[in-house]
């Protein structure tokens, strides 16, 4: 992973040519406490809080739907709006930077996966194997959300 000194990670870009990396870049900050990948909104338009997920095709060339979609595998959550077919990064390890939807069933400890409706919910025993899972709630939720801090994002990295 790449240092994130010089990274704007709330900027979007709407050509392949004004990317600052190669799609699928991870960065992480100086501490080495949360990454964010580069990628291509390929499915809709992401606002900040969305949980994504790879397309079917993405797991290759990184582009991302909104979580419930297509989902192949957990790709991380938006921290900004990403408009449908431009560029963006997404946040895939560490505390969440903004408050994120739930299914209202979030417990503290919780392992999280996706949702078909681009949130968050405690994960099945059966997703637990597959690539679904999200991270981990670090508190209850309160109605239907977390707030900021209050998830480990937890994405793998392919």
């Amino acid at each position: 992973m790449k240092s994130i000194v010089g990274v704007d990670t709330s900027r979007t870009y709407t050509t392949v040519a004004s990317l600052p990396f190669s799609l699928g870049t991870v960065v992480q900050n100086k501490d080495g406490s949360k990454a964010y990948r580069l990628v291509q909104m390929t499915v809709g338009a992401a606002v900040a809080g969305d949980m994504l997920a790879f397309s079917a095709a993405g797991l290759l060339d990184r582009s991302i739907v909104i979580a419930g979609t297509t989902d192949a595998a957990a790709a991380g959550m938006a921290t900004v709006a990403i408009a449908q077919n431009s560029y963006g990064w997404i946040q895939v390890r560490g505390a969440n930077d903004v408050a994120m939807v739930t299914d209202t069933n979030v417990v503290a400890g919780n392992v999280c996966s996706l949702t078909t409706n681009n949130d968050i919910k405690p994960a099945t025993e059966a997703e637990l194997v597959n690539d679904s899972v999200i991270g981990t709630a670090l508190a209850t939720d309160t109605g239907t959300a977390l707030a900021i801090g209050e998830f480990l994002l937890l994405c793998p990295v392919v």
